[in-house]
């Protein structure tokens, strides 16, 4: 069986390419990301310049249609893992992070009515075997968002497959030594993450116990100057900013299995692929009570979820709108409204230290949900290969 991938180059994808399904043989337009991992089987495909991309991405929102794919690939299947629609008569899968995914990511998509209904059209017809979400989360807005209640030729065709990672690539699993208590967070959206909660939390428990942050982060343009200041004003000698940012191959290899703990309290995230590199090391895991990451945590069991404020997304089920998302960037820079994520993050931190048993506990499950758990590549690729053989019956 030949599928043709379309999809970023982002690591999220990167499992797929390396740990196909048996039997599978995956062609995609991100030759050159494959082989920079191993050499891949299948030809090269061509890949759209990104200002080619972004008209085509505009002029199609400007006409109400969903984005699309134009494809020359010769393959059984095509599975695009962008919300991208493939415009051949060919059977096609598709994979999507958020529900906006089918239009470039515009938060107003749903408002429009054509728009729904193209949608619903597309995703209802004979071509399209699968519309699978990276979670509950996102499959919930996507129904909401289309306005569906009894559509059974097109709801039957939903469901969450959630992404993968294989444990093994971790070979330095938990390298431990006697030194201080390790937290570690990584974001390069240093407040929309979490940052700034998790640096006070520490700056907390860091009065009675001996602790070391490790902060990797970086900021988008607006915030730039915001961080500035807030290092300027924060620099402690348990706390350790790299800025801007380390390689995957040093987080890998030095930060993850050096740390006790992995903290990210994103109030933005749509999945977040760093929780489950975390998990792989066997790292408890402090998280937001956010989208995806609630399906990522099991609160209690291999880590806590962070009740918050606010975040960029709004209702249940939970939906990015442009109101909820002007509403958010309004207040992420008010450090007083997230002080009870401090409080919370604070809370947990000193019951990881104290608790060693827990901490172990934790541990384990967070590595059992990656090796063999939903965040596995062994049930992914059963769910994967399934939905393969009955998108060609």
């Amino acid at each position: 069986m030949k599928v043709q991938v379309w999809t970023g180059g982002h690591t999220i994808a990167e499992s797929l390419f390396l740990e196909p399904p048996e039997d599978v043989q995956i062609i995609s337009n991100a030759q050159a990301f494959v082989q920079k991992n191993r050499e891949a089987a299948g030809e090269r495909m061509f890949v759209v310049p990104d200002e080619a991309k972004k008209f085509a991405d505009r002029a199609a929102y400007a006409l109400g249609i969903p984005r699309f794919l134009p494809t020359l690939s010769k393959a059984d299947i095509i599975h695009t893992i962008s919300g991208l629609v493939p415009t051949v008569p060919r059977p096609w899968v598709t994979t999507i992070s958020m529900p906006s995914s089918f239009f470039g990511l515009n938060d107003e998509w749903y408002t429009s009515r054509r728009r729904r209904w193209i949608l619903r059209k597309t995703l209802g017809s004979g071509n399209c075997k699968k519309i699978t979400c990276f979670s509950e989360s996102t499959l919930n807005g996507l129904k909401w968002c289309l306005g569906m209640k009894f559509d059974e030729s097109i709801s039957s065709k939903f469901e969450v497959m959630y992404p993968a990672i294989n444990p093994e690539r971790f070979i330095q699993r938990r390298i431990r030594d006697n030194g201080p208590f390790r937290i570690l967070f990584i974001g390069n959206h240093f407040f929309d993450k979490g940052g700034r909660d998790i640096y006070r939390a520490a700056e907390r428990v860091a009065k009675r116990n001996d602790i070391a942050l490790d902060i990797v982060t970086n900021v988008p343009p607006h915030h730039k100057e915001a961080l500035q200041e807030f290092m300027k004003h924060n620099e402690a000698p348990w706390a350790n900013w790299y800025v801007p940012g380390v390689s995957r191959k040093r987080l890998i290899e030095e930060f993850f299995p050096s740390a006790d703990v992995f903290v990210m309290c994103s109030y933005m995230e749509v999945f977040g692929f760093v929780f489950l590199e975390a998990m792989a090391c066997g790292l408890p895991i402090i998280a937001a009570n956010v989208y995806a990451q609630r399906e990522i945590v099991d609160h209690g069991v291999n880590g806590y979820l962070v009740d918050t404020p606010i975040s960029a997304f709004e209702g249940q089920p939970q939906v990015r709108t442009q109101k909820s998302v002007d509403r958010y960037r309004r207040a992420i820079l008010s450090e007083k409204i997230f002080e009870p994520v401090v409080n919370q993050i604070e809370t947990h931190l000193k019951t990881l230290i104290d608790d060693k048993r827990l901490r172990e506990e934790m541990s384990r499950k967070s590595f059992e949900m990656a090796a063999e758990g939903k965040f596995s590549i062994g049930v992914r690729n059963r769910q994967l290969k399934r939905i393969y053989e009955e998108a060609l019956q």
